[in-house]
């Protein structure tokens, strides 16, 4: 009966030690089950924190940019450059190169309303150009002004050359103030516009005033809403009455 007692009390206490082992390394597994826990939450709002920062730098950065560019684009102006329109009113559709497109009696092989290699631009061809320009005018910013390096008249003008050029230069700078009513417009004389082929007017004609009286308004611009003047009246005179040339003030500058 002792002998089996002992037996008891010891396996009683083998199982006592057991368990409490048992206890403490499940004690053990569960505290580190919750440091586990601990790091992975804290590692998770780290890393949340840190995209938050990141998305916030990225939009700080972009609106930064936004309002550089905004900024960049108000100081931006735009302008229209176009040359050598060399503007031909007697340009007839049917007629060969052979008359240079004016006479209908020597008929091209096919139709050319928008002109003709060998033959200057008919009037519709400048309509369509301008038309052109309008539309891309509307992508650009701030567009300040439009400018017309030259050659306005047509080759080969012999008879009455001295009015058919006027005309021509009259022609166009209207076709392009009626596409651009509100900038300035700002021509430059090239040498198929003047009164002979590369003969600049000699002292006492009048060829600059004419010039000056077809082209003043739209240097001017006296009825376009702008904050600065392009230039005074008697500056433009005084210059280009003495040799055809100019400046001006472009954006206020």
């Amino acid at each position: 009966m002792a002998e089996a007692e002992i037996l008891d009390y010891n396996l009683h206490e083998k199982t006592s030690k057991r368990n409490g082992r048992f206890s403490r390394r499940t004690i053990l597994v569960f505290l580190l089950l919750i440091i586990v826990i601990v790091l992975v939450i804290l590692i998770a709002v780290t890393y949340g924190k840190k995209l938050q920062c990141d998305d916030d730098d990225r939009n700080n950065r972009e609106h930064t940019r936004r309002k550089n560019s905004s900024t960049e684009s108000n100081n931006l102006i735009s302008f229209l450059l176009f040359s050598d329109v060399h503007l031909d009113q007697f340009y007839k559709a049917t007629a060969g190169i052979d008359s240079v497109c004016r006479n209908e009696s020597e008929p091209s092989t096919y139709n050319a309303p928008y002109g003709r290699i060998g033959c200057d631009s008919p009037l519709r061809l400048l309509h369509d150009a301008l038309n052109a320009m309008k539309k891309q005018a509307n992508n650009l910013p701030n567009l300040g002004f439009i400018m017309l390096s030259g050659d306005s008249c047509a080759h080969s003008i012999e008879t009455h050359r001295r009015k058919v050029v006027l005309e021509n230069i009259n022609t166009s700078s209207k076709a392009v103030k009626l596409t651009f009513p509100d900038i300035p417009y700002f021509p430059s004389i090239g040498n198929n516009d003047i009164p002979g082929h590369y003969v600049m007017p000699v002292e006492n004609d009048t060829w600059y005033s004419d010039l000056l009286n077809i082209w003043q308004d739209a240097i001017l611009c006296k009825h376009c809403d702008m904050s600065y003047q392009t230039t005074t009246e008697a500056e433009l005179r005084k210059t280009f009455l003495y040799g055809g040339y100019y400046s001006v003030s472009i954006a206020g500058l």
